[in-house]
């Protein structure tokens, strides 16, 4: 039996895609004060 796909192609693309500016980034993808304290 096929697995079934839960994402479409489009769907998929769009949520593991990069983003686009630079602000997007640091957003995302910088850890804020209390990120660190939960991760130390």
């Amino acid at each position: 039996m096929p697995r079934r796909l839960i994402l479409s192609a489009t769907e998929r693309d769009t949520l593991l895609a990069l983003p686009e500016s630079q602000d997007d980034l640091i957003r995302y993808y910088t850890f804020n004060d209390s990120d660190l304290s939960l991760i130390r």
